[in-house]
């Protein structure tokens, strides 16, 4: 449903900056910018659920070993989405149009996602430390984890709440202009 939702805004932003700045589309495509940090995270989900299915200590390694490698390259992802979106700004209106929604509206989802891997990483570094106190104890490492699990679960609910106001607001801006 989210996909659907940043598809159809993807393309809307795409032909107003295209339109407003013929030469923007050579240098900034923000619907390939949204769909590299949506692709990405469903890989750091699906690799998460792995490790409900590990059964062993290098089983759960490799699955935060990839977790660490995806969050990079959602930090990545982000980053291009925040700095493209930086050079389009100017034709990017600031109050909410029938075409897009407004630029903080944008910027916040942005931002959003950039909270969410600043928790993300605050859990990995959790996981990380109960690795390294663990040894070669699966037991040990579900032991660790336990004791983190309400500030594991804490993060992800604060990694989520910036986000998912952006994401009211653009739900918001559809309902406005007739999009959802």
């Amino acid at each position: 449903m989210k996909t659907k939702r940043l598809s159809f805004f993807a393309s809307v932003l795409f032909l107003l900056v295209t339109v407003s700045n013929p030469g923007a589309s050579a240098n900034v495509d923000l619907q390939a910018d949204l769909n590299r940090i949506v692709s990405r995270i469903s890989k750091f989900d699906s690799n998460s659920k792995r490790s409900t299915s590990a059964s062993t200590i290098s089983e759960v390694r490799q699955v935060f070993k990839n977790n660490s490698e995806i969050l990079s390259e959602i930090q990545v992802a982000v980053s291009v989405f925040k700095r493209n979106l930086n050079s389009v700004k100017s034709y990017i209106p600031t109050i909410d149009t029938k075409e897009t929604p407004r630029f903080s509206t944008l910027m916040n989802l942005a931002l959003g996602y950039e909270d969410w891997l600043r928790y993300q990483r605050i859990n990995q570094g959790l996981a990380e430390k109960c690795l390294r106190t663990s040894g070669q104890s699966y037991k040990s490492f579900l032991d660790c984890s336990i004791k983190d699990l309400s500030k594991t679960i804490e993060n992800e609910r604060l990694g989520r709440s910036k986000l998912q106001s952006a994401w009211n607001a653009w739900k918001r801006w559809q309902i406005k202009f007739g999009h959802a």
